[in-house]
């Protein structure tokens, strides 16, 4: 998505619109890029999982990749990730706000509505989650 000579510029820019530091934007990116790679068939929460550099250097192997496959398979009720990726990218106002990527703005907006931007928007995440899966 990004070129080395503009990505600290884009960086910069997303910086000043979402409530991350530079390098929560270069992971986050990273995770945006796996999720679009269609060629890659794991699951939304591997693909976010596995973007992470600390997931090779704390988890040896295919550790966390069989963590996650543990976690889908026998704690999160069916269709989670799928679900969660959807709710996640329900927010209006990245249509008629965006400056860039619009499928990069959707997806740093998600996110930041998971956690970053308090628990109001962390529980309208929750709730759209819930109602995707019943």
């Amino acid at each position: 998505i990004f070129s080395p000579m503009s990505s600290k510029l884009q960086i910069n820019k997303l910086a000043e619109r979402y409530p991350f530091n530079d390098s929560e934007l270069e992971q986050l990116i990273r995770c945006h890029t796996a999720i679009l790679d269609v060629k890659n068939a794991d699951t939304f929460l591997t693909k976010i999982a596995l973007s992470s550099p600390y997931s090779y250097f704390f988890l040896p192997g295919n550790e966390m990749r069989r963590r996650i496959e543990l976690i889908e398979d026998e704690i999160l009720p069916a269709g989670f990730g799928s679900c969660l990726r959807a709710a996640m990218s329900v927010d209006g106002f990245v249509d008629c706000a965006n400056e860039g990527d619009l499928s990069l703005e959707r997806f740093l907006e998600g996110i930041a509505d998971c956690g970053q931007r308090g628990h109001k928007e962390t529980l309208r995440i929750i709730w759209d989650v819930s109602s995707y899966i019943l």
